[in-house]
């Protein structure tokens, strides 16, 4: 929602998890849970801000495999471990055959 600047919607969501974390807290610690109050809380909030999200954004995400996404990635991602291993060769030799 930051990409379409819907900042309206976010900040509604943002402060509706908040509210969802102390009201969480607040209630648990009263209630004796001690520090697992703030645990679940957590948890209580991530919930609520993902389910706002999805239905603020009206789309719900699924799963989907993009070759050609997956192609550019891994294009990428080869040169850049390659590079590591040459850096890492080009260092170790002189530790073994030392």
């Amino acid at each position: 929602m930051s990409r379409a600047l819907d900042f309206r919607a976010l900040s509604v969501i943002e402060i509706a998890e908040q509210a969802v974390y102390f009201a969480t807290a607040i209630a648990l610690a009263v209630s004796g849970w001690g520090p697992w109050s703030f645990v679940i809380a957590a948890v209580a909030q991530q919930a609520t801000g993902a389910l706002l999200l999805n239905l603020a954004w009206r789309h719900w995400p699924g799963l989907g495999f993009d070759f050609g996404t997956f192609r550019s990635m891994l294009s990428f991602g080869l040169h850049f471990q390659l590079s590591h291993i040459v850096y890492w060769a080009r260092d170790a030799v002189v530790p073994v055959f030392g």
